[in-house]
């Protein structure tokens, strides 16, 4: 379903199928390389109790199972709704939830397994949390004006799942930069996290008002 009464359109063409894609991105760009340890065994999702997870990993291992990375999408907090359990979307280490957090992950690393982790580009306000998390990162990032924001200049906030968050206005590069630090702060520096899945990025409305003043339409996809 196209929303235009025009379309501009390019054509590849190449003799193998290989080379069909070796045209294609070199018109799109090309992702880097991933580092080598991702080659070495499986990655495997394991979102559950942070010593249950061990005992996971070493039953595997003691059966041949070659692992590279263990992904823990719960890094930042676990979320309790109607649905069930559900990822915290405020992207800083939780203590409350995972105070062992630290030494589990020590304790991968020391078996040549990486920690991968979970993020995506909205937030959730976490100020009723009880206990309250060392960072509210919906907060900072409210008061930087970093959201999408709706026709009145105000932050766009929007259900998603079984509770309302607001989305990162990734045209803002102050917004940029300060997500960032985020990611560098807690989960490369605090939580050890090798990696992680980014997600969602489709959720994008339509109503948006940007910093940039795109069209959000035509900005939909890029995002």
């Amino acid at each position: 379903e196209h929303f235009s009464s025009t379309v501009n359109r390019e054509w590849l063409s190449a003799e193998s199928p290989l080379g069909v894609i070796a045209q294609y991105t070199s018109f799109t760009g090309r992702m880097t390389a991933p580092p080598d340890w991702v080659h070495d065994g499986a990655i495997v999702a394991l979102a559950r109790p942070l010593q249950e997870s061990l005992l996971i990993v070493d039953e595997l291992e003691a059966a041949g199972a070659a692992l590279s990375a263990v992904w823990n999408q719960t890094w930042s907090g676990i979320n309790q709704t109607y649905i069930g359990e559900q990822v915290l979307w405020n992207w800083a280490q939780s203590e409350s939830d995972h105070p062992q957090w630290a030494a589990w992950v020590s304790e991968l690393d020391a078996t040549g397994i990486k920690t991968l982790c979970y993020l995506n580009p909205m937030l959730l306000d976490v100020s009723d949390r009880d206990p309250q998390p060392a960072r509210n990162l919906y907060a900072e990032a409210a008061q930087g004006r970093y959201f999408v924001e709706n026709a009145e200049s105000e932050t766009l906030v929007f259900p998603l799942t079984a509770f309302e968050v607001s989305l990162l206005d990734l045209t803002n590069p102050d917004g940029r930069q300060w997500m960032k630090s985020v990611i560098q702060d807690e989960l490369i520096n605090k939580a050890g996290c090798s990696g992680w899945m980014v997600d969602f990025a489709e959720a994008f409305p339509f109503e948006a008002s940007l910093y940039s003043e795109e069209d959000p339409e035509k900005h939909h996809n890029q995002y």
